[in-house]
């Protein structure tokens, strides 16, 4: 596992612009109208924004490491080949 500290400054840079894309994307729609749905019980929901968020993100990885895995939680596991993979998760918290 690559901790911050030791993170590659493309990486940390790459990963940074994506998670400041995704927190000015939720940020914006904070106050709107919201999709709601149920994973696999009433307390554990996702939001369209929490998919928005997510897709936003892998896809800012995505264009700068095309040979890298992905797990998400919305969206699950890519596969990958350069033996690295981002652990997504863009919005902690939904039910709070």
């Amino acid at each position: 596992m690559i901790h911050c500290r030791r993170m590659a400054s493309l990486e940390r840079r790459v990963a940074v612009d994506a998670a400041r894309a995704a927190g000015h994307l939720l940020k914006r729609e904070l106050l709107g109208p919201r999709r709601i749905a149920y994973k696999d019980s009433p307390t554990n929901l996702v939001t369209e924004m929490d998919a928005r968020a997510e897709e936003l993100i892998v896809g800012c990885l995505t264009a700068a490491f095309p040979h890298d895995a992905m797990l998400g939680e919305e969206r699950g596991a890519t596969a990958g080949r350069s033996g690295r993979r981002w652990i997504i998760d863009p919005l902690d918290g939904t039910t709070n």
